[in-house]
């Protein structure tokens, strides 16, 4: 619709997609894991929309701040199990930061990564539902509670690359994470 009010209408269209401030997906076709997965980006629209341009030739550029240097890949999740170390590929070439969710069968949920790294949480957390976000470096518990201990010392953030093997001390578990390119 080439009319004054529906080239507005595109124009409203664009600018409803692309007013962010937070991170979002960009995709770009051609890039691509070994077993041809599509990778993205996450980027920041950035600039002002030149509306002139795109009345008179019916196109807009647009750039992109990007704030790491990383391509995303496909989500992985594995299954830990109560107290049984299980180990696995993280996919990638670069570090990827996981997310661990279970519900603790104790006040005490513990989640370790062979070569000593661990989470230890303590707190009226039994039958609820434990969120750690390694990246954002966060531990949620949902409903809230109002009484423990917390994180015990000793516990670190960490990250997973490569060959890794973790265990937890939950009956069940589950590790999720993106793949990262660089």
């Amino acid at each position: 619709d080439k009319t004054r009010r529906g080239i507005q209408r595109a124009a409203r269209d664009l600018m409803s997609i692309l007013a962010t401030h937070e991170e979002m997906k960009l995709v770009i076709g051609d890039e691509r894991d070994f077993d041809g997965n599509q990778l993205y980006r996450l980027a920041v629209p950035s600039g002002t929309f030149d509306f002139e341009q795109f009345i008179h030739a019916g196109k807009w550029e647009i750039t992109f701040m990007q704030f790491d240097p990383f391509l995303y890949g496909k989500e992985q999740v594995k299954k830990l199990s109560h107290n049984m170390w299980r180990s696995f590929e993280t996919g990638g070439n670069v570090e990827a930061w996981p997310v661990i969710k279970a519900k603790p069968v104790s006040n005490t949920f513990t989640i370790d990564k062979l070569g000593g790294e661990h989470i230890t949480f303590k707190g009226d957390i039994t039958g609820k539902k434990l969120t750690i976000n390694m990246r954002r470096q966060i531990v949620k518990v949902e409903p809230d509670i109002t009484t423990g201990e917390g994180l015990q010392l000793g516990s670190r953030f960490f990250s997973i690359d490569g060959g890794v093997t973790m265990r937890t001390n939950a009956m069940e578990a589950y590790v999720s994470w993106d793949e990262r390119w660089l």
